[in-house]
């Protein structure tokens, strides 16, 4: 399996837009051929938001690249942000529970 992981950092006013943009690009990611999970999350004490997307293979997630950059083209990072969204791609070595059934 093939994760990615994207991390936000919204500035207080943007919160809100950054959840619905988060929204609809793990829609848009759990809609493409071997997609297999999506899950977004809120740090419990701070601002960061992270989505987890994991695919059957790199070349699931490579695929789907055109349909997922296509989903967030018109949002303003840089101005609903505190900081540059930190992006995790990595392979997986070891899934417990439900994925490791998959």
């Amino acid at each position: 399996m093939f994760v990615h992981m994207g991390t936000h950092y919204p500035k207080a006013d943007q919160q809100q837009a950054i959840e619905a943009a988060m929204k609809h690009f793990a829609q848009v990611a759990s809609e493409q051929p071997g997609s297999l999970q999506v899950i977004t999350v809120a740090e419990q004490d701070g601002p960061r938001r992270t989505t987890i997307t994991v695919w059957e293979a790199r070349a699931d997630f490579d695929a789907a690249l055109p349909a997922l950059r296509e989903a967030i083209a018109d949002v303003p990072w840089d101005d609903w942000q505190t900081q540059k969204t930190d992006v995790q791609l990595s392979e997986t070595i070891f899934a417990a529970g439900a994925l490791a059934e998959l």
